[in-house]
This record gives structure tokens, C-alpha cells and sequence, in this order.
């Protein structure tokens, strides 16, 4: 996979630029020289990267150019020709009003000019981003990296300015370790899978210490002794079936709900007062048939006759007045019997009406204690209801826990397969790195040809490494040694860094040259700050893996050129310049507009 031509449907504004197999310089001229103390100068030889990694479908971001500036931007249409070999190549278009449609074109000549292309004459036309994307990948068919998007090893194609302060870690990858270091570890020709299993198993292993440590405070006490709670299971299911069947025993009526012992108490006060007022009448009966019993009897006989052992005269007045007295007595005594008879017959049946309301208030009362005693065993059933429900709901809760004790179980024995797994990944890994580099493999070529490149920059030594730190994850060193072979802190320079970058891209990619994948890489200002002889070796090494098949796309300002050993500047073939940029006026801009 090559660049091939990127151009716009607004060439007067940004003309197209074709790009060479081997070096492609984009070159800014510093003609003012009152320019020589700015940096950028605003001429835009850094956005070409930009714009190239928009068409190969990066994502949209409010903070990239094209949207920052949409009035400037919007009508444009970009195109990207890349050369997949063998005579075949594809056309994306990417429209910054419609960044998430995209459209390919197949073709097997080189340098056509799609702007004006019709869209039936596309092979896909608006397509969604994703469809586009899947579309693509699959049309570059790489044979390397695979089990990763495309996107994922462009990003070391594409250096910009902000990927040079790590060798390996892009300003891209400001994430995980995880989301980059194995597509890393597959890019020097390590086996990335087993880097990505370890990583995976790593985080797994953290989810399931994470649920461990969720349910172990929830088990406190019991955690270590299952059988301490099965015991408890066991009285507590012991107690749900006895007082189930106790409930089952209870038989009785749903009681009146207007009975209570008030109304008990009430009855039993009315029976009382109607027996109190029942034992009057009845006394009341025999005193008045005693009273009817007795009679008026006056014996005049015996009368004379005390009158004459008294010898007192006991004339005929005297006992005609007795004889009367005796007639007013009966005469009394029968109008008293009358009105006794009449009183006793009411009493009696006052008496009867009592002994009714008696008989009615006993039956009343039998009812109410009956009911009573219902409602008492109620009381008790529903007790008992609530003593189950809370049985019950201990039971629930135990056996709950015995789950999660069971789940506990479970999580830690698959912890221990997780740690055992992760050991057995990680040694392989490291088998794989030490038979990688004792024996002939991809790892040992970049390896190699990464040195190779340092030290004809430098003249010294520089060693690509990885190792397995403490966790057990992988690490990658890039380091510049002294004549002792130990390693030094010159990297830790921005330029030193820098070139470490470039070397690294150059030696990786130019690894790959006979597979299917990526065969350019893009370095942004790779002269600024190196000393010119640094410079000189540096192309020389450029232009020889572009000799080799590796295209490579650089960005220079003219000032950073090397001096040759006559004083001149330096200079590139025109061929090899694929866009010259300077800072007379808009016409030497990328973009033929004043700044933004």
C-alpha cells in the first residue's frame, strides 16, 4: 500500500500532489528573511499529514482544522489515490460537509482525476463511514497485523510532531497499554496475540477480583466456614416446617369483628343486674303468698270468756261492735288479696320476661366467649403467620448468601485458572521473545536494521528491546549505548528521540516489504535540530530504504537542509520534491488562502 495522488475538487485552491514510490519531499522556502525567527511560518507542510489521515477515514474531531475552520473548509471535496500493487489501486472520497459518507472508486491506472467523476461511475457511492471502512480494509487485504483495524498501524505511518516524544507510545495511544502494545508487540514481528491474551487475562483477572471483593464484605464470618452457614440453613429450615404444620393444625371460624370483651363484659353486667332484679321479684312472690295466706280470724267465744274470768260484763253492744270490726277486717283483707293477686301476677310475669332476657343474654354471651376464644387462636395463627414470614425471610437471606458463598467459590477458583492461564501466556511470551531474537525472524531483522540506522547517524550503537516487567506486561526499550555497550540518556533528547522515532518507522515498515501492508511512512520536520552531518547520513539512509520499496514522505524547510562540505546548501532532485511551499504570498501556501 502506497500514496498515490491527493488532490480536491478546488485544484486552484489545492492543487493536487502526486506522489513519487520512492522520496516525496514537501518543501518550504523561507524567501522573507524576516521569517527566519518564526517556527511553522503557517505554511502548511504539517496539515498534508492531516489531510491524509482525514481521506484514510480518521475519525471527525471537533478540534481538527478542516471543522475548526468550516467556513474555509466546507465546500471542499478531498481525494486520496493509493496503490495497492499488482496494477490495482483505489480512490477514497471524503467530503468535509459530509464527513461521514464516503465513496471508492477501483481502478488500474494511476493519476486519474476523480472530481468530476460521475457517482454511477463509482463503485460505492455515500457510503456510511463504517460500511466505507469495512469496504476499505478489505479491499487493502493486509497480511499483517490483522486481528487489528488498518487504522491502528497507519498511526506509526503517520508521524506528526506530537509522535516524536515517545518511541512506541504515539500521541495517539494516550490510552491503555492494552490498546497499543500489542499491535506493537505484532509490528516488530513479536507475537501480538499472545501480548493481547495476557492483557486480556490481566483484565479479567482485575473484574473478577473486583466481584470478589464485592461480595466477600456481604460475607463476613461466613466466608471461611460454608458449613457454619449450611448448619444455620438447616435449623432455620427446620423451624419453617414445624410451624407450618402447627399452622396447618388451626381450625376455626373467621370470628364477628364487632365482638369483643367489651361487649362480653357489657352482657354479663346485663345478666347480672336481671338476675339481681330477678331475685327481687321472686322474693317479692313469696312474700306476697305468705301474706295471702294469712287470714283475719277473731275468736268472740274466747273473748267472753276472758271477759268472764274477769268478771267484767261483756255486753251486746260490745260484741256487736266486734262483729263489726270483724266485718271491716275481712272486708279489707279480701280488697288486700285482690290487689296482692294482681301485684304477683305481674310479678310473675315480669319474672317470666327476665328469665327470657336471661336465657337470650346466657346464649349471647356463650356466642361472644366462643367467638372470643376464635379470635384469640387468630391472634395466634397470625403470630405465628408473622414468626414464618420471618423464618422464612432468614431462610431467603442464608440461602442467598450460600449462593453467593457458592458464586465466591466459583470467582476463586476461576481466579486462580485466570493467574494460572496469564503464567503459562506470559511465559510463552517470554520464550517467544528470546527464540525471536536467537534465531532468524522478523524481530532480529528490525532489530538489527534499526541499529543499523542509528549508528550510521550517530556512529553509535542503539538497541531495540523488549521485556516483561513485574506485572508481567510487556515493555519496549529503544536505546542509544556508549562505546561500553551501556545505555545512555542521549534519547532522552527531543532530537535524539526523534530520530530514534524515525529509525524505528523506517526499520519496522521496511520489514514488511514483500507482505501485503503498509509500505509508506510519513515523518514531519525530520531535520530540525540535527547537526548536517547527522542530516547527510540520515537521507542517505532514507533514500536507500526508498531505493529498497519503502516510500517515504518528509517534510523540510529549507533552512534545515545540511550544508555541503563546499558551503552550499543542499539540495533535493525536482523529482523528489512533490510539493514546494514558500512564504511569498498565498500562492506558496498548501491551501492558496491567507492563514487561519
Amino acid at each position: 500500500m502506497k500514496l498515490s495522488q491527493l488532490y480536491s475538487n478546488l485544484p486552484n485552491q489545492f492543487p493536487p500532489i502526486r506522489f513519487n514510490d520512492g522520496l516525496n519531499v514537501v518543501l518550504a522556502e523561507i524567501r522573507d528573511p524576516e521569517n527566519l525567527s518564526k517556527d511553522t511560518h503557517n505554511l502548511g507542510k504539517t496539515t498534508i499529514v492531516q489531510i491524509i489521515d482525514f481521506c484514510l477515514l480518521k475519525k471527525r474531531s471537533a478540534s481538527f482544522f478542516l471543522f475548526k475552520n468550516d467556513s474555509l473548509f466546507s465546500e471542499f471535496v478531498f481525494f486520496l489515490e493509493v496503490c495497492l500493487g499488482q496494477g490495482e489501486l483505489v480512490t477514497i472520497r471524503r467530503s468535509v460537509a459530509e464527513t461521514s459518507k464516503i465513496s471508492l472508486l477501483y481502478s488500474s491506472e494511476a493519476c486519474q482525476d476523480a472530481s468530476t467523476l460521475p457517482e454511477d461511475e463509482w463503485n460505492h457511492w455515500r457510503l456510511s463511514f463504517d460500511k466505507g471502512k469495512e469496504l476499505l480494509e478489505s479491499r487493502f487485504g493486509f497480511s499483517v497485523a490483522m486481528d487489528w483495524p488498518f487504522r491502528k498501524p497507519l498511526a506509526y505511518a503517520l508521524r506528526l510532531q506530537d509522535d516524536y516524544q515517545d518511541v512506541f507510545q504515539l500521541g495517539k495511544f494516550r490510552g491503555a497499554h492494552a490498546d497499543w502494545k500489542p499491535l506493537l508487540a505484532e509490528l516488530v514481528g513479536l507475537d501480538g496475540g499472545m501480548v493481547q491474551e495476557a492483557y486480556n487475562l490481566a483484565a479479567e483477572a482485575e473484574a473478577v477480583g473486583r466481584s470478589i471483593s464485592e461480595i466477600e464484605p456481604q460475607l463476613i464470618g461466613l466466608a471461611d466456614s460454608p458449613d457454619r452457614l449450611e448448619g444455620m440453613i438447616l435449623l432455620r429450615a427446620k423451624e419453617v416446617i414445624e410451624l407450618e404444620r402447627r399452622l396447618a393444625d388451626f381450625d376455626f371460624k373467621l370470628p364477628d369483628a364487632a365482638v369483643s370483651e367489651e361487649l362480653v363484659n357489657r352482657i354479663e353486667e346485663s345478666i347480672a343486674a336481671n338476675n339481681e332484679r330477678r331475685y327481687h321479684l321472686q322474693m317479692t312472690i313469696q312474700t306476697i303468698d305468705k301474706t295471702l295466706d294469712e287470714t283475719i280470724e277473731f275468736d268472740l267465744s274466747g273473748v267472753e270468756r276472758v271477759f268472764a274470768d274477769s268478771q267484767v260484763y261483756f255486753g251486746d253492744q260490745l260484741k256487736r261492735d266486734y262483729n263489726d270490726l270483724i266485718v271491716f277486717l275481712r272486708s279489707i283483707s279480701k280488697e288486700r288479696s285482690e290487689l296482692l293477686q294482681e301485684e304477683r301476677s305481674e310479678t310473675i310475669k315480669e319474672l317470666e320476661e327476665i328469665d327470657s332476657e336471661l336465657n337470650e343474654l346466657n346464649r349471647k354471651r356463650m356466642d361472644a366467649l366462643a367467638t372470643l376464644r376464635e379470635a384469640r387462636a387468630i391472634a395466634k395463627f397470625r403470630e405465628h403467620t408473622e414468626r414464618l414470614v420471618d423464618l422464612k425471610t432468614t431462610l431467603a437471606i442464608l440461602e442467598r448468601q450460600r449462593e453467593q458463598m457458592d458464586h465466591l467459590t466459583i470467582l476463586r477458583h476461576k481466579l486462580g485458572g485466570v493467574h494460572l492461564r496469564r503464567n503459562e501466556v506470559v511465559q510463552a511470551i517470554e520464550e517467544n521473545i528470546t527464540s525471536s531474537t536467537r534465531h532468524e525472524s522478523r524481530y532480529r531483522r528490525i532489530r538489527l536494521d534499526f541499529g543499523e540506522i542509528v549508528n550510521s547517524v550517530l556512529d553509535r550503537p542503539a538497541v531495540l528491546s523488549c521485556c516483561l516487567n513485574r506485572e508481567g506486561n510487556i515493555e519496549f526499550r529503544a536505546e542509544i549505548l556508549d562505546e561500553a555497550g551501556t545505555a545512555t540518556s542521549a534519547d532522552d533528547g527531543h532530537t535524539y528521540r526523534k530520530l530514534l522515532c524515525v529509525a524505528f518507522d523506517i526499520a519496522v515498515f521496511s520489514a514488511y516489504l514483500q507482505d501485503s501492508f503498509i509500505h509508506f511512512v510519513f515523518h514531519d520536520g525530520i531535520f530540525e535540530s540535527l547537526d548536517d552531518r547527522k542530516k547527510r547520513c540520515l537521507l542517505h539512509e532514507i533514500r536507500k530504504r526508498a531505493d529498497a520499496g519503502l516510500q517515504q514522505i518528509i517534510t523540510v524547510i529549507d533552512s534545515d537542509l545540511p550544508l555541503l562540505e563546499d558551503g552550499s546548501r543542499m539540495e533535493f532532485d525536482r523529482s523528489e520534491v512533490v510539493r514546494l511551499l514558500h512564504d511569498q504570498g498565498d500562492e506558496g501556501r498548501l491551501f492558496r488562502m491567507s492563514s487561519w
